[in-house]
């Protein structure tokens, strides 16, 4: 039986209200053998019944979570926050994965760093400016789906990352501002770029909660070992219902 993996959604408050995503946010979990469910904003008991059910979570990119989340002030240079009623879903959504450790994890860019706040890590708000003799492109020069800028990234000996791609160096997609600062409680780094952003991370204590940094979604062929061991194991989740 395929897996369902739940995909979480952006959203508008309107109006019109309306939910969203991209294609690339579900496709590569068709070609790794698992069926998409997206997971819009919903009340808690409905999300409960629902992750119930679920398989596995793909928390996918978005705009950027408020610095409220932990404990800063917004940076003048952060002015696409996201909507109040999705940030404070996603969080709730993030916190009850991690009540149900069976359940595999996997975030995308603002997925990683929704990871990190849950776990009571912090972010740099904007890379460019804390980081200013950096010459790592982490942010594209296109909007995401039109995502084009590359780099690499050194990934971690002994690290689920490592496990997947079994090779040091990984050139990938990117377009992101903001990173991880302090890594959560429980979170170790599973891949670093050159100017020593943190590029992925991972839970010690828990099967699979993994996120990357980069955009895995809009590289077909390298993003597909990444899904096809997270579908691998949301298929271990699904055989033990």
């Amino acid at each position: 039986m395929k897996p369902l993996i739940g995909v979480n959604m952006g959203f508008d408050a309107g109006p019109p209200r309306q939910v969203g995503s991209w294609a690339s946010n579900y496709e590569p979990i068709l070609a790794a053998g698992g069926i998409p469910v997206f997971v819009p904003v919903m009340p808690e008991s409905e999300l409960e019944f629902l992750l119930n059910r679920l398989d596995g979570m793909i928390l996918v990119g978005s705009p950027d979570y408020p610095p409220s989340f932990y404990g800063e002030s917004t940076h003048p240079t952060v002015v696409n926050i996201m909507n109040s009623e999705q940030a404070t879903f996603d969080l709730f959504l993030i916190k009850q994965l991690m009540k149900r450790p069976k359940l595999p994890v996997l975030g995308l860019c603002a997925g990683a760093q929704l990871i990190n706040i849950a776990f009571g890590g912090s972010l740099i708000q904007d890379i460019a400016t804390h980081l200013p003799e950096s010459v790592v492109k982490h942010t594209s020069s296109e909007v995401v789906w039109k995502l084009k800028d590359w780099h690499e990234v050194q990934i971690e000996p002994g690290t689920k990352l490592m496990d997947i791609y079994k090779k040091q160096r990984l050139n990938v997609p990117t377009s992101h501002h903001q990173a991880v600062k302090v890594l959560g409680k429980g979170l170790k780094c599973s891949a670093v770029a050159d100017d020593g952003i943190i590029e992925a991370l991972e839970a010690t204590d828990y099967p699979f909660i993994l996120g990357v940094q980069w955009h895995p979604e809009q590289d077909v062929v390298g993003g597909l070992p990444l899904f096809q061991t997270f579908i691998d194991q949301a298929k271990i989740t699904s055989s033990v219902r």
